[in-house]
């Protein structure tokens, strides 16, 4: 992963940036392997949890787990759509502040050809195509 990003940096990325991103990665790498690592005692938790709910309380727990597993499917759905729209959004987000660099880097040519009017229209569109997705 770290070899492929770092393959992917523009040559004209500084050092101290290159070494950021790659350092975020190093850290999320490391926290993702610790919470990898509940993983064995999550699952014998809650077969366990299951076995004991079952002996307990017998075909009402049934009944009970069925509502559960039915309400981690709804919820499953409902995250995979939400972060197809979070993408969709920084998506917009990220064209509008493209537009925003490439304003505020030629602002004085802007102003001495009176181009305000086309690009504040071209801001209002933008943004309107990212609060869509809010």
């Amino acid at each position: 992963l770290i070899h492929r990003k770092s393959m992917r940096l523009s040559a004209g990325t500084s050092p101290a940036s290159a070494t950021s991103i790659l350092g975020n990665d190093v850290v999320r790498t490391v926290e993702n392997c610790k919470l990898l690592s509940f993983t064995p005692m999550g699952a014998s938790g809650a077969g366990c949890g299951m076995v004991m709910v079952l002996w307990l309380t017998g075909m009402g727990g049934v009944v009970g787990m069925a509502v559960v597993l039915v309400l981690l499917g709804c919820n499953i759905m409902l995250t995979t759509l939400v972060k197809r729209i979070e993408k969709k959004s920084l998506a917009a987000a990220d064209q509008r502040l493209v537009l925003m660099k490439e304003i505020v880097t030629g602002i004085k040519a802007i102003k001495l050809s009176a181009w305000e009017e086309p690009f504040l229209n071209a801001i209002t569109k933008a943004r309107d195509l990212e609060c869509v997705y809010l």
